[in-house]
């Protein structure tokens, strides 16, 4: 695949691999004070430099089960969010989380993104179910998995022996199954 080439496509945006020259997109992105929350601990430039160098990584993989996406804004080009995708090899199941720029919340990208990525796990990789966490706390994360078909299926706490700094004092699980899938109306 030609570096900046889809992997995934929505009516508004790409969703490609990253590449080395989108390092400082991916940090503008990811130091947002929302960015903690959806991470769940603190970050800061070790941790990003290690979370983008694993996501450059991923695609080079012959064994790949992660798929680490930049998304992107057609009309402008403009990098406002990631999305990770992965799952065990051999596995029916897989998961995701999506990470947006603070500017682009709340316009209907993430359910977008999350219509492309369920779209994308039943269809190329053939997996039988999808599932997200979120913060309990974080009603537009909800909301957001909720519109594109998912429902939830159990909560969590965190465990005691959490690392310090952990925020999601509950967790939500989020899951769609691929026969249900094809009950959603996913315009993309």
């Amino acid at each position: 695949m030609a570096p900046g080439t889809a992997v995934v496509e929505t009516l508004r945006l790409d969703l490609r691999e990253f590449e080395e020259s989108d390092w400082p997109a991916f940090r503008a992105v990811s130091i947002d004070p929302e960015a903690e929350r959806v991470w769940g601990e603190p970050v800061n430039e070790p941790f990003l430099r290690q979370a983008f160098s694993e996501a450059l990584s991923a695609k080079r993989r012959s064994d790949r089960h992660v798929y680490a996406l930049a998304v992107v804004l057609r009309t402008t080009g403009e990098i406002v969010g990631y999305v990770d995708f992965s799952f065990s090899p051999g596995a029916s199941e897989a998961e995701f989380s999506i990470m947006l720029g603070g500017g682009y919340r709340g316009l209907g990208f993430g359910s977008e993104v999350c219509r492309a990525m369920i779209g994308f796990g039943f269809g190329a990789l053939g997996m039988r179910r999808v599932f997200s966490s979120v913060d309990a706390a974080n009603p537009a994360s909800r909301r957001m998995l909720e519109k594109a078909g998912m429902r939830l299926e159990r909560e969590w706490r965190r465990p005691a022996d959490a690392p310090p700094g952990s925020s999601w004092a509950v967790g939500c699980m989020y899951v769609i199954r691929a026969d249900a899938e094809s009950r959603i109306d996913r315009p993309l």
